[in-house]
């Protein structure tokens, strides 16, 4: 039993490794750290794809919670076709997780997708735990459908929107939502 333990302590599980680093990650971004940011990012990519692997070879499913952190670290790490394949299987598993619609509109929209993006972000409107996102997503919207703004700008936009939430959230003492167990 105590050899397991040290096992698991030495070479902890993907999972594991992934939340942390997504963590340490999410913290230096609220510190506006970037170097740190992107190494632990990194980092937590690393073990995602460890992870999504490993589930998937078992013939499970990753949890939707793990997925849409995967799909954050991947939007952050500029693979938006990993992330919108994570967030898509969660838009369709668990429909209550916010995530998978703001960021999945942002990775659509780096595809080239405007069309599917727009759709995703339209059903983020019945969150309304973030008004702030809601009410720059809806004047981003607005300008895009009119012609006044690129899709580019749009997701640089809510990008900085997200990142202003969540240091006001951080700053507040907020645990971030999905790193909750």
């Amino acid at each position: 039993m105590f050899k397991k333990l040290l096992d698991k302590i030495k070479n902890p599980p993907a999972e594991a490794s992934a939340r942390k680093n997504f963590d340490r990650a999410y913290r230096a971004l609220m510190r506006n750290d970037m170097g740190a940011a992107a190494k632990h990012n990194t980092a937590a990519v690393e073990n995602f794809d460890q992870m999504i692997q490993e589930t998937e070879a078992s013939g499970k499913e990753v949890f939707p919670r793990l997925l849409a952190l995967a799909g954050i670290a991947y939007v952050r790490e500029n693979r938006p076709a990993d992330a919108e394949k994570c967030f898509k299987d969660v838009r369709r598993r668990n429909d209550k997780l916010e995530e998978p619609y703001i960021y999945g509109g942002i990775a659509l929209g780096a595809l080239g997708e405007a069309d599917k993006a727009v759709e995703v972000w339209k059903e983020y409107y019945r969150f309304t735990g973030m008004p702030a996102i809601v009410n720059v997503l809806k004047e981003q919207l607005r300008l895009f459908e009119n012609g006044e703004t690129d899709m580019d700008s749009v997701c640089a936009e809510l990008s900085a929107a997200i990142h202003k939430q969540d240091r006001q959230d951080f700053r507040a003492g907020k645990e971030y939502q999905l790193l909750k167990k």
